[in-house]
């Protein structure tokens, strides 16, 4: 009876919800687990190259897979660390103690499918452009797709796991926290921000933010981790499996075709569809279905009303994001 009482006492002192301070300080936990990560594979990278005899570890299939791998498991560390010390219902902060619904796992489905189609296009006509400009990203698929074997390996560490640890980490404490105390848009809309910069690729920049609005507004109105899990993997998983597609007809290169007037104008109808099918989704499947899960609170905060603490964090963690984001674009057009 007592070790009942224990239990009960402290899930009753547990935090269900994480705050602003949580997310801003998940951020920048971040970036020092990505230097720990750039180190840990560099080592890893030094002692390939000192035990294989490689003059270039850089085009090496294994550090790729290596990379591939720690990269979704330093989130999922991250994490870990911000839970640690069992502070937080985990499950309720992240709603997946609440039923599954058909219903939204197919719109989760749809949400993904929507992104891909509808907005492919202008993410070609900014690939195109940024080509024109100087941009040289890399033309080479850096993943093996020769046998179906490598197509699940490639599924399971480019569409599996980051669709489960990147989403714990941004829509699970990040925007959860956010939209505790900051209006629904702002919260999706930082939230998808700091998932972009999170990429640090000017490449990405366009579609990552798409995505991450997306999948943050998923979160925000079903309040349930699993279903922006769902259209995370499916979406990656469809760029995967194009990729292998590709690669089995004899296409190896992703180098960008010259964009014709008829493809930007397409490109733009597209987004505008795809921007109408996802107001529609919002207005009439997600805000009535799931009524209980976006309760609005009156008292918002923004920049000038955080805490000295969530003003430090916030603009520490955002400004190093933006540097290294700006260093890696630099770098880019240079190569």
């Amino acid at each position: 009876m007592t070790n009942n009482t224990d239990n009960l006492t402290i899930a009753s002192n547990l935090k269900t919800n994480y705050t602003t301070i949580d997310a801003y300080k998940t951020y920048f936990n971040w970036i020092w687990f990505l230097f720990g990560c750039y180190i840990l594979l560099a080592i890893i990278s030094s002692l390939y190259i000192a035990i294989s005899g490689v003059e270039d570890g850089n085009n090496s299939y294994v550090l790729t897979y290596t990379s591939a791998t720690l990269s979704p498991l330093m989130f999922f560390a991250l994490f870990c660390w911000q839970n640690r010390g069992k502070r937080y219902d985990v499950k309720k902060c992240l709603g997946v103690d609440k039923k599954l619904s058909i219903g939204n796992i197919l719109i989760s489905i749809a949400i993904s499918i929507v992104a891909i189609i509808c907005f492919a296009q202008i993410t070609a006509v900014f690939d195109y452009s940024l080509e024109l400009i100087g941009y040289n990203p890399s033309d080479e698929i850096p993943l093996l797709y020769t046998n179906f074997g490598y197509l699940i390996l490639n599924l399971l560490l480019l569409a599996v796991l980051p669709a489960i640890c990147e989403e714990l980490v941004f829509r699970g404490i990040i925007l959860n926290g956010l939209k505790q105390e900051h209006s629904p848009a702002a919260a999706i809309l930082i939230s998808a921000a700091l998932f972009t910069l999170m990429h640090g690729s000017l490449q990405q920049t366009l579609y990552q933010f798409i995505l991450g609005t997306f999948l943050a507004i998923l979160m925000y109105y079903t309040a349930n981790i699993l279903y922006p899990i769902i259209a995370h993997f499916i979406n990656n998983a469809v760029v995967i499996v194009a990729n292998y597609i590709a690669f089995q007809n004899g296409n190896t290169t992703t180098s960008t075709d010259p964009v014709t007037t008829s493809q930007i104008v397409i490109a733009f109808v597209l987004s505008i569809i795809g921007l109408l099918v996802m107001y529609l989704i919002i207005r009439y499947y997600l805000k009535p279905r799931n009524k209980e899960n976006h309760k609005y609170n009156d008292k918002f905060k923004n920049i000038m009303t955080y805490t000295i603490e969530e003003r430090h964090y916030a603009v520490i963690s955002i400004s190093i994001a933006i540097v290294m984001w700006l260093i890696n674009t630099i770098y880019t057009f240079t190569v």
